[in-house]
């Protein structure tokens, strides 16, 4: 690494922009009301214990750039209402390599899927930057090979899935990114998942959603062509902001019998 990169390496460290895996600390001590603290999503965990009196499905929620969304105890506080039978929390941080990254996050999840038997169904809501990881390691899921109906059900809410092009050309040097350079390019393709597994693109709008703006080369980080293959896509109402769009999603998959076309869920 060159000075100069160096230097903005720990410029953007300054800034907070990797304050995702330092925050992943704080706000793991903190318990969701109603349901515990969340346990940790990881390939080197163990089975999470499931709740007996709980009916509802197995959630797992990923973060994003900035760690938890200001209102996360709205958010917790809708979820209780779907009565899972456990709670995760998959943390990250900007600098780790996205290849290792990715692998992590679908290691957690295969580790799940493996611990239920794939008789519980899971839901994973990645918020941000967080929906752009859990779209990478689409065809890294394993569920169970006889799955007829999705067994995981993988909801990206206002997620840059085109990437948001403000990185450096000088990016492509690196043979392996940090995910903060490969958020910062742009990206056209995702792998397909597996059968078992489905994605749902919970899209906001650039009218009041800033993260949606395209970027000054006009590129959009909303690029329709940035889509996990097969999934289902979902515009929310134009007034709807970057942090409020994860509330909106936890309400309409606890109050609606079919949210986002996806019966498997309930």
């Amino acid at each position: 690494m060159t000075v100069r990169a160096a230097v903005a390496v720990w410029a953007l460290v300054a800034a907070g922009c990797f304050r995702g895996g330092w925050y992943s600390v704080k706000a793991d001590r903190a318990q969701a009301p109603g349901l515990g603290t969340p346990v940790a999503l990881d390939g080197s965990a163990t089975c999470p214990t499931l709740s007996a009196e709980a009916t509802g499905p197995i959630v797992a929620v990923v973060h994003g750039i900035g760690g938890d969304v200001p209102n996360v105890s709205e958010v917790h506080a809708s979820l209780a209402s779907l009565s899972p039978r456990a709670l995760l929390a998959f943390r990250w941080a900007m600098y780790e390599k996205t290849d290792a990254l990715v692998a992590r996050f679908s290691g957690g999840l295969n580790r799940l899927v493996t611990c239920t038997g794939g008789s519980v169904p899971i839901v994973v809501l990645a918020h941000s930057a967080g929906g752009v990881i859990a779209s990478l390691a689409a065809n890294q899921l394993e569920p169970p090979s006889d799955s007829e109906r999705p067994v995981v059900v993988v909801v990206t809410i206002a997620s840059p899935l085109g990437g948001v092009d403000r990185a450096s050309s000088r990016a492509e040097w690196f043979s392996k990114k940090p995910f903060a350079l490969e958020l910062g390019g742009k990206i056209f393709r995702y792998p397909a998942p597996p059968q078992g597994v489905q994605y749902v693109h919970v899209r906001t709008s650039p009218k009041a959603d800033a993260v949606m703006q395209p970027a000054p080369s006009g590129h959009r980080p909303d690029d329709p062509r940035a889509v996990v293959p097969g999934a289902r896509q979902h515009e929310l109402p134009e007034h709807v902001g970057h942090d409020d769009a994860l509330l909106w999603a936890v309400r309409a998959l606890t109050q609606r019998s079919e949210p986002f076309g996806v019966t498997s869920v309930d």
